[in-house]
């Protein structure tokens, strides 16, 4: 019950504009233990270290699952919230790579929609990443053609991407 009511207090978060680009807001932690306290009033659970080691926790099984659905071989079954497997040997690869999913194969995570909502967008993932530009060489070294500094814009603080060169002459590849 404590961690229906978790999620649904970090779902009032999101849709409160406490969500940013690559977390939440400072403070969120203390909206999320006071929302606890009126739940539970006769509880202890604290921001810290009860709530953030649950969204740790959270964090990592989501992240994990997402990844793994990324392969080919493996899917998700809306039904019984759980990973499909189409191909043994790609879920005995993918479990070489990352040993922690080994257990997660028969089991339901009835809470992988709501996390969907919450962390959704924390990851960097698909076409939409952001790549380095390709390191390119000369004969003196290596020229870096593109510099990213963090520039404010109305407000927001963007990574814009300049065109000046630097060149490394003490650097090679």
């Amino acid at each position: 019950m404590e961690e229906e009511t978790l999620i649904n207090a970090m779902k009032s978060l999101v849709v409160g504009g406490w969500k940013c680009d690559n977390g939440f807001r400072n403070g969120h932690l203390s909206q999320l233990e006071a929302h606890m306290q009126r739940a539970f009033p006769h509880s202890n659970i604290k921001a810290e270290p009860h709530i953030t080691s649950k969204l740790h926790v959270w964090k990592k099984q989501y992240s994990t699952l997402v990844t793994m659905m990324s392969k080919s071989g493996l899917g998700w079954d809306d039904s019984r919230c759980m990973v499909t497997v189409e191909d043994n040997k790609a879920w005995e690869e993918y479990v070489k790579i990352d040993p922690t999913a080994k257990g997660m194969r028969y089991k339901s995570w009835p809470f992988f929609p709501a996390w969907s909502e919450i962390f959704g967008k924390d990851r960097a993932q698909g076409g939409r990443t952001l790549q380095p530009p390709p390191l390119q060489t000369e004969d003196v070294g290596v020229e870096q053609p593109h510099i990213a500094t963090y520039q404010p814009q109305n407000g927001i603080q963007k990574l814009v991407l300049s065109d000046r060169r630097k060149k490394h002459p003490f650097l090679t590849i």
